[in-house]
């Protein structure tokens, strides 16, 4: 599995699209697709997020973070 299945589906396609147009996208696109995710989590999403990512629960590819 790959680092943007940390990613819901729809934000999971955004940046898929921009790793497709690399050369068209800017550092500002990826900033702000990032800064919209977290800005729509719930605290409970992003302690579950922060706790994966720093390896203090990794939980399954099963478990999902944002719904």
């Amino acid at each position: 599995e790959g680092l943007l299945d940390i990613f819901p589906p729809g934000f999971r396609e955004q940046a898929e699209q921009l790793d497709r147009d690399n050369r068209d996208s800017s550092k500002e696109e990826r900033i702000r697709l990032v800064t919209d995710l977290l800005a729509g989590l719930t605290e409970n999403q992003a302690m579950s997020m922060y706790q994966r990512l720093s390896g203090i629960n990794p939980g399954t590819v099963l478990d999902m973070i944002v719904r």
